[in-house]
């Protein structure tokens, strides 16, 4: 999923497996420029483990939060 927020930063939420092949959400958020958003999380990106049956519903254009 890919959204912009109100001033024009760019997030980003999708799944990967890590290396115990557990799935895993990430959100990442860049400026409006393309650079990851440091200001979100420090690093500017989440990552949540997931339970096998959770996922990503929506991606918060006001927060740095993940709704499952």
């Amino acid at each position: 999923d890919i959204r912009l927020d109100e001033t024009g930063r760019i997030i980003v939420a999708g799944y990967f497996t890590d290396t115990n092949f557990q799935p895993d959400a990430i959100m990442a958020r860049f400026t409006s420029s393309g650079a990851l958003d440091t200001s979100c999380n420090g690093s500017g990106y989440v990552i949540q483990n997931l339970k096998t049956y959770d996922y990503i519903s929506t991606v918060d254009r006001k927060s740095t939060r993940l709704n499952s």
